[in-house]
């Protein structure tokens, strides 16, 4: 995963996010995980960006 200001690019897929879901898809993209915490501390509150997670799960890109 790769990022430039607010656009991330996954396995040739584009996406934009602002604000804290940004910041959560930078934190995925510097340390290759999330952990719990960062779904605990209602960072992840963007239906959007869970529904972008969840389609990369499906496609293989992410893991438990």
């Amino acid at each position: 995963m790769l990022f430039f200001d607010a656009s991330f690019f996954m396995n040739g897929e584009i996406v934009t996010f602002t604000s804290q879901s940004a910041t959560v898809l930078k934190t995925l993209a510097d340390k290759r995980k999330l952990a719990p915490s960062d779904f605990a501390n209602s960072k992840v509150q963007d239906e959007i960006l869970l529904q972008q997670l969840y389609d990369w799960y499906i496609a293989g890109y992410l893991t438990f």
